[in-house]
C-alpha cells in the first residue's frame, strides 16, 4: 500500500512537471493519465497503454469528424461520446475511454483542432502512459512469499502421509479425516496460485520462475489426497499388505520437494501391487472389502506420483 501510494505522488507530480517543462496545455492531465497507467501487474500496464494509444488513434479521427462538422460545442461532445464508447466497448478497450474523454474536452475548449493542439494532446498522452510503464517496471517480487507458500503446503502434505502411515502400520480404528484441515488447505494452495499468477504478470520481462504451474499440481494432488483418505478409512484389518502400504507411503512422505523425481517411487509401488496380488483373494467378506480400498487407495497414490512425474517432465518446476 505505501509503495503504491508513493508510486501515485511520484507519477502525478512528475508527469505534469515534465508536461510543464515542455510548456505544455493543460499540464495537469497528464498526472491524471500517469495515475491511471499504475495497474497492479507489468502486463495489465503494457496492455492497457496499447488500448490507450490506439483508441487516441480512434478518438482523434472521430473528434475532428464531430467538432468540426457539428461545431465546437457540448452537442459535439455528445456525438463524439455516442460514437467513440461503443467503438472502444466493441474493441475491448474500454481503458481508453475516460483518457480520450478528457482529450476531447480539450479540444472543445481550444475550438478549433489545429496541428498544435493535437501534438499537445498526444504528448501529454505519451508523457502520461510513459512516466506510468516506468514507474511500474519495478515491482517488489513476490518470491519470498511462494517460496514460503510452497513449504508450508509440502510440510502439510508430508503430514498427511505421515499420519495416513502411522495408522496404516498401528492399525488405528480411530482414522477419521479433519475436514476443516482439508479445506483450509485448500484455500491455501489456490492462494499461493494466485499470488503466483500475479508474480507472473509482474515481471514479463524476465525469466520468472512458474510457480502457476507447480501450485496447479499440487491443488490437482490435493484432490487425489482426498480419494486416498476416503479409501484409507475403510481399510482396517490386521494384515501385512496394510503395514507394507503404511511403510511406502511413509517413505514417499519424505519426498515432498519441489525437485524431487517420484517416477522411482512408482516404480516401488508397482512391486508392491504385483506382490499384493500374488495373494489369494480372501473368502471373508469383510476382509474382501478391505482389499478392494487398499487397491483403491494404491490406485490414488499412483495417480498422485504420476502428477509430480509429469509436472518435472512439462520442465515447468521452480528452481
Amino acid at each position: 500500500m505505501v509503495i503504491r501510494t508513493l508510486k501515485n505522488v511520484v507519477a502525478a507530480v512528475g508527469a505534469a512537471w515534465i508536461a510543464q517543462m515542455l510548456h505544455l496545455n493543460f499540464a495537469t492531465a497528464a498526472s491524471v493519465i500517469a495515475m491511471l497507467s499504475l495497474l497492479d501487474t507489468q502486463k495489465q500496464t503494457f496492455s492497457v497503454a496499447w488500448k490507450r494509444f490506439y483508441t487516441a488513434i480512434i478518438g482523434l479521427v472521430i473528434s475532428l469528424a464531430a467538432f468540426n462538422l457539428f461545431g465546437y460545442n457540448i452537442i459535439s461532445l455528445g456525438i463524439f461520446l455516442l460514437v467513440f464508447v461503443p467503438v472502444a466497448t466493441r474493441l475491448k478497450a474500454k481503458e481508453g475511454i475516460v483518457v480520450n474523454t478528457v482529450i476531447a474536452t480539450h479540444y472543445l475548449s481550444y475550438g478549433v483542432m489545429t496541428m498544435p493542439n493535437v501534438l499537445n494532446e498526444m504528448m501529454l498522452l505519451g508523457i502520461g502512459i510513459g512516466v506510468g510503464i516506468l514507474l511500474n517496471l519495478h515491482m517488489p517480487s513476490l518470491e519470498p512469499d511462494l517460496i514460503e507458500a510452497q513449504q508450508d503446503i509440502e510440510q502439510s502434505m508430508k503430514q498427511f502421509f505421515l499420519n495416513m502411515s502411522e495408522k496404516l502400520i498401528q492399525m488405528d480404528r480411530n482414522a477419521g479425516s479433519d475436514f476443516e484441515s482439508f479445506k483450509a488447505l485448500e484455500r491455501r494452495i489456490k492462494k499461493a496460485k494466485k499470488k503466483a499468477s500475479k508474480a507472473q504478470e509482474n515481471f514479463i520481462f524476465s525469466k520468472h520462475q512458474d510457480y502457476v504451474a507447480y501450485f496447479q499440481m499440487r491443488l490437482d494432488q490435493f484432490y487425489w489426497m482426498l480419494y486416498m483418505q476416503k479409501h484409507f478409512e475403510r481399510i482396517f484389518v490386521t494384515q501385512r499388505e496394510a503395514k507394507a502400504m503404511g511403510e511406502f507411503i511413509h517413505k514417499a512422505a519424505h519426498q515432498f520437494t519441489p525437485t524431487n523425481d517420484a517416477s522411482f517411487l512408482l516404480i516401488e509401488l508397482a512391486a508392491l501391487r504385483e506382490d499384493f496380488m500374488k495373494k489369494e483373494l480372501p473368502k471373508d467378506l469383510l476382509i474382501f472389502e478391505n482389499y478392494a480400498s487398499l487397491f483403491q487407495l494404491m490406485n490414488d497414490l499412483e495417480i498422485f506420483l504420476e502428477l509430480k512425474v509429469k509436472y518435472l517432465e512439462d520442465d515447468l518446476m521452480p528452481v
